[in-house]
């Protein structure tokens, strides 16, 4: 009998001993089959190799499954759709990534109540932060700011403070005719605040996203703040 010298082939040999009288001896050579049914080294060598070659074609089948499972977990997530977001009794509508969170307070003042709704929208796995203030304010607060430029202009520095951040550009926008301000503060965690401002009779609408330096240009944040409308 010839002797294997490849670990993995003796233990086929083995059982290939273990199981020969069940197996026909005119039957092509398999992977039980034994040295004494191959006969010559020639038959064995050309047994060997066939086997190594099964052997290498499943590990390469395996191969090529991991890869493909590997290419599907990694495929880039479905896209984000966006949707209009349009409050009830609020007056404006949106575009936004998702249904952003609100709240809602009234304050009581002197000149009589100023209502406030807050939407906010930060979609998990993305690099920016949405929000939408909108201020119902009583007509004496308007007209003692005389003018839309005027309320514009405290709000703004208003919200210098609020944020803690420096104003480093500013620029008009315009929307169904009225004009605002857009800004952008730097803030105190180093990222970047964009924010647009309206004042249209009573209400004030201001559009904000909060975005890392190098995401400042992202086309989301311009989607966002050009889909802003009246109703």
């Amino acid at each position: 009998m010839l002797s294997l010298t490849d670990p993995q082939l003796e233990l086929i040999q083995r059982d290939a001993e273990n199981l020969r009288d069940s197996l026909p001896g005119a039957a092509e050579p398999g992977p039980f089959a034994s040295s004494d049914m191959l006969g010559s080294s020639a038959d064995l060598e050309d047994w060997k190799w066939r086997v190594r070659m099964r052997s290498f074609g499943a590990a390469a089948v395996a191969g090529l499954l991991v890869l493909a499972g590997c290419q599907q977990n990694t495929q880039s997530p479905a896209a984000v759709e966006w949707q209009e977001f349009a409050p009830s009794g609020r007056g404006f509508s949106v575009l936004l990534p998702g249904t952003p969170t609100e709240e809602s307070t009234s304050e009581a003042t002197a000149f009589g109540v100023i209502v406030t709704a807050l939407f906010k929208l930060e979609p998990e796995g993305e690099k920016l932060a949405y929000g939408i203030r909108y201020d119902n304010y009583p007509p004496q607060v308007v007209a003692l700011l005389r003018d839309a430029s005027t309320f514009l202009l405290a709000r703004h520095k208003r919200l210098e403070v609020e944020v803690k951040g420096e104003t480093i550009d500013e620029k008009d926008v315009f929307v169904d005719g009225y004009t605002g301000k857009q800004v952008t503060l730097e803030l105190s965690d180093g990222k970047l605040g964009i924010y647009r401002l309206f004042v249209i009779d009573q209400e004030m609408y201001q559009l904000s996203v909060k975005a890392a330096p190098e995401d400042a240009s992202a086309e989301e944040i311009t989607r966002f703040l050009e889909s802003f409308k009246l109703l």
